[in-house]
């Protein structure tokens, strides 16, 4: 089938038809993209400028508390040198955030993927916790069959997403509340789960939670500086994975990601 595209040798008359709402909707879409890439390329610039004077604070902290503790560790010194302390190990947390986030969103991060254990990987992060947890009066159950398939992984950064659910589990459950770690094989994923049993979070403030600098209000999610979900977020994807939330308010959270499997096949017995 052939069309005549010559408008006056068919005898019909060609009329252009003009989007202005669809080019000002992507117009000020690229407006704020631009905001965005700067604000946060601000953000990364202050926090390099805000890492290193807080390393010296750090660094000439941990040599008072040093020579208070020789002298009287209960001493009224020691105890502020421990605040000062513990105030700035949070700032640097806080820090590493906002460095990772303005890497993840600037594409100049890199993952070091290799076949992953997944483990000794989550039972070590989980038992990095056991004395916070335990502080709370809370129990932390650990579930993770033995000869699960490897996943291709960046070791590190799958601790720091298990890392950042558990505390967060931790910190917004009640004291005596209940915390699982559990991972399970799907068709071609390990799926991990991070389930509490704290106040829950309503369908309505769930939609967010997962975008930078998002917060819920006071009373559900009283701290944090809303990026650690947002990093977690970017580096189950950038894994090739998916990251999501299940909860309603009273019951509780389960946080779930998914790995992808290694294709390279576990070797549980030797060779003959």
């Amino acid at each position: 089938m052939r069309f005549d595209m010559r408008a006056k040798a068919t005898g019909t008359r060609t009329q252009r038809t003009s989007y202005p709402s669809e080019k000002h909707t992507r117009t000020e879409s690229q407006a704020n993209s631009d905001e965005l890439s700067e604000l946060t390329e601000f953000i990364t610039v202050l926090a390099h400028e805000l890492t290193t004077p807080l390393a010296s604070i750090i660094a000439a902290g941990g040599l008072l508390e040093e020579e208070l503790s020789n002298r009287d560790p209960h001493s009224p010194e020691a105890r502020l040198i421990k605040n000062i302390l513990r105030s700035s190990h949070h700032m640097e947390g806080r820090l590493a955030e906002l460095l990772d986030l303005g890497k993840l969103r600037a594409k100049s991060f890199q993952l070091c993927l290799e076949s992953v254990d997944i483990k000794p990987l989550l039972e070590s992060t989980a038992s990095q916790f056991l004395p916070m947890i335990h502080n709370k009066g809370q129990t932390l159950t650990v579930d993770i069959p033995d000869s699960l398939p490897e996943v291709m992984a960046d070791a590190p950064r799958v601790a720091q997403i298990a890392s950042n659910l558990l505390s967060n589990a931790s910190k917004f459950t009640q004291p005596g509340g209940k915390i699982t770690l559990r991972t399970r094989k799907a068709p071609r994923s390990l799926v991990t789960q991070i389930e509490d049993n704290g106040p829950g979070i309503p369908k309505e403030g769930q939609g967010g939670l997962f975008k930078p600098y998002h917060r819920l209000t006071p009373d559900i999610r009283p701290t944090g500086t809303g990026l650690g979900l947002a990093i977690c977020k970017q580096l189950v994807e950038a894994h090739g994975g998916a990251i999501g939330v299940e909860s309603e308010p009273g019951q509780g959270c389960i946080f779930t990601f998914t790995l992808v499997m290694s294709r390279r096949r576990r070797i549980t017995e030797p060779s003959e």
